[in-house]
């Protein structure tokens, strides 16, 4: 329990990151049709050192000043906590009518039709009040993790409450990535509170993460399944597209398992596929620096596309993602956080990875103070998705930075007392 403690810096989440990428490339079940080469291992390269250089250079700049974790000592402010109880509300009341009337959600057979066959453009003013306000719900957990002392009953009830909106609303449109970017934000405040753990616990807290990672394989299981029974294929045929079209090879010993029906091909199909997930990040990457041409970068409009989607509504033009992606090799795929960078800034995207360190190790270097604490646990959870997957561009990640930043500090700016009430 103490070394996830330790691995909660902004340098030491990226290593972790490529830690893990590494593990499960060494007990992966197939290889890739995809050489990696030197020139997407080097703009690899220099994009984690220059994240690493960010976060280092404001070390070193801090290093002499006196503290910077300010304590926030005391108990979340009543006002911000119903405030935000409130906003979160809004925000899920309103991303229910989106979702229904203006995307008309129930038209659809499940979540596999209504990601596969909608196409509309219903954005507009409910929806950008929803995107920017149902991630409250979270920020509310967040802080009840950190101090259950400062939520009354009837408090505690709301927040979770409001959480199962946002779980009810992944669930409803079938997305994995925002569940796990949900959790390790949850893992990261967990871990950050001062735990005098006894071994009962940490078998109870090993326990409840292990029945987590198991109810999230069988999720998969289950989507996976609608998805099959959707497109009227079987395990067979999902495979066989899986090598074709996502430069997969698949060892024999899978095939054996599947025509020798050692397991149900549903179970199969959902190990691959996740284990696909895992890995595929940094081959789609070098895929992405061998074919797309940056004379068309997007100058961050694919990374940060809901902000100009948003402006767009003050008659500020901007490109769609579906105009970028038709100068990207495969739209869609995830091509790890630095794939998304790629596209947006081309090789100079160091100088982003850079400001992306520097920022991170601010926020971080502020964690005592429960403003930058909250705000730090997704950061985090970006940085530890960083060699699969990008967490702004995928799970709506930069709706909740937004909704985060809204929620920290622009509210308290309207409530007496801030965000903390300070002992006395």
């Amino acid at each position: 329990m103490n070394l996830l403690k330790k691995l909660n810096s902004p340098i030491k989440a990226i290593i972790f990151s490529m830690v893990l990428w590494s593990i499960a490339y060494i007990f992966h079940t197939h290889s890739y049709t995809i050489i990696l080469k030197s020139n997407g291992i080097f703009i690899l390269a220099i994009y984690v050192i220059a994240f690493i250089l960010g976060a280092t250079f404001l070390k070193v700049i801090e290093r002499n000043k006196e503290s910077l974790e300010v304590s926030h000592e005391g108990t979340y402010n009543k006002k911000w906590i119903n405030t935000l109880i409130i906003l979160s509300i809004i925000g899920l009341l309103t991303k229910g009518y989106d979702l229904i009337v203006n995307k008309n959600y129930l038209s659809y057979s499940g979540s596999s039709d209504f990601k596969s066959n909608y196409t509309g453009n219903s954005f507009n003013f409910i929806s950008l009040i929803s995107a920017l306000l149902f991630p409250m719900a979270l920020l509310l957990l967040l802080a009840y993790i950190d101090d259950k002392k400062s939520f009354e009953k009837k408090q505690k009830i709301a927040v979770w409450a409001n959480f199962g909106g946002i779980i009810l609303f992944s669930v409803a449109i079938g997305t994995r990535t925002q569940i796990t970017f949900i959790a390790v934000a949850v893992l990261f405040i967990f871990f950050s509170k001062k735990l005098n753990l006894s071994k009962s616990k940490k078998i109870k807290i090993i326990a409840f993460i292990s029945v987590f990672l198991i109810g999230f394989f069988f999720y998969s299981v289950t989507i996976l399944s609608d998805r099959l029974q959707y497109q009227k294929k079987n395990t067979s045929d999902a495979l066989i597209y899986l090598e074709k079209m996502h430069h997969v090879d698949l060892d024999d010993f899978i095939w054996n398992f599947l025509d020798n029906n050692v397991v149900s091909g549903e179970i199969i199909y959902a190990t691959v596929s996740l284990r696909h997930y895992l890995i595929h990040g940094i081959y789609q990457f070098q895929l992405l620096v061998d074919v797309f041409d940056t004379d068309n970068i997007a100058y961050g409009q694919y990374q940060f596309n809901p902000i100009f989607k948003g402006l767009s509504l003050l008659g500020v033009s901007y490109r769609t993602i579906g105009n970028i992606e038709n100068f990207v090799p495969e739209s869609g795929v995830y091509s790890t956080f630095f794939g998304d960078v790629y596209i947006d800034f081309g090789i100079y995207g160091f100088i982003y990875m850079f400001f992306l360190g520097v920022i991170s190790q601010m926020i971080f270097s502020r964690r005592n103070n429960k403003n930058y604490k909250l705000m730090y646990s997704i950061i985090y959870s970006i940085i530890l998705h960083m060699f699969f997957i990008n967490m702004i561009s995928y799970a709506m990640g930069l709706y909740f930075i937004i909704s985060f930043i809204l929620g920290l500090y622009i509210v308290p700016k309207f409530i007496r007392g801030g965000i903390v009430v300070e002992k006395t």
